[in-house]
């Protein structure tokens, strides 16, 4: 513990170069992070790890320096009786992973080792920073962990979109002459026909589909949703030398799928997610 201190410590002052502007010196950085690392030497003096750390905090946010995020969350994973503090050693991991610090890239693969276990936002913030961080610096630990996940999670949405299939739900005529590879949204007439047809809409969202802008998106887990039209449009539109290219529009929007749908969402969720 006393190592880790004054391995923190030794970093105040060190820490303003990354935040000056073509290596010239702050003076006024310089005498902030000098002041809250007093602060925080005399708050570890009278044994107040809450308040060392959170000048701590004050410091790695001024500096902006990743080396310092990635100690300063191994920090917070040592101590005890600071409320919150695996929480922030995983925040400061994940900044520090965004940066390009190639140890804390390491350490979000190890976090997502037991990502069975992890909710899906606490999953979907490590694997966008390990996937930001991954264009700024290698690390093979982190690198083996992202193949692992798209491998994973891509099957996961080919396994849903097949079961959609096979279900007799159709893709969306506007997605497939998009070329997409997995069209998100999925439908099956229920009863009746053209404007009066009634049916179900699922909706799947998954590696590679959802937020597809977005360096996580090949690590998506897969999300299966349902809901309902109740008729359908043909828009026709000239394709050329004669032709008419017809897209069918679903209209209707019905909130929730009937039970047969809504068995159809459960079976492909529960299928495709083990």
């Amino acid at each position: 513990m006393l190592s880790q201190i004054a391995t923190l410590l030794a970093l105040v002052f060190t820490l303003v170069q990354p935040a000056q502007t073509g290596g010239q010196p702050d003076p006024a950085l310089e005498a902030k992070v000098k002041a809250l690392g007093e602060q925080a030497a005399a708050a570890q003096a009278k044994g107040d790890q809450a308040t060392m750390l959170a000048r701590f905090d004050d410091i790695v946010t001024l500096t902006q320096n990743p080396d310092a995020m990635h100690k300063l969350g191994h920090f917070y994973e040592s101590v005890k009786d600071v409320p919150g503090a695996p929480a922030k050693a995983q925040g400061w991991f994940v900044k520090a992973a965004e940066l390009g610090n190639g140890e804390a890239q390491k350490d979000l693969a190890k976090l997502l080792e037991g990502e069975a276990a992890l909710s899906d936002k606490d999953y979907a913030i490590l694997v966008e920073a390990l996937a930001r961080g991954a264009g700024k610096a290698f690390n093979p630990e982190g690198d083996a962990m992202l193949e692992k996940l798209a491998a994973k999670y891509g099957a996961a949405t080919r396994c849903a979109v097949d079961a959609a299939k096979r279900l007799g739900y159709v893709a969306d005529d506007s997605q497939a002459l998009m070329s997409r590879d997995h069209p998100t949204n999925w439908f099956r007439v229920r009863s009746g026909s053209g404007t009066s047809a009634r049916g179900d809409q699922i909706n799947i969202y998954g590696a590679g589909d959802d937020n597809g802008f977005l360096p996580g998106a090949r690590y998506a887990r897969l999300k299966v949703g349902g809901s309902g039209f109740t008729g359908i449009k043909v828009n026709r539109y000239p394709g050329g030398e004669g032709r008419t290219l017809e897209v069918k529009e679903y209209t209707g929007y019905v909130e929730a799928p009937s039970p047969e749908g809504q068995r159809d969402v459960e079976m492909i969720a529960k299928a495709c997610r083990s």
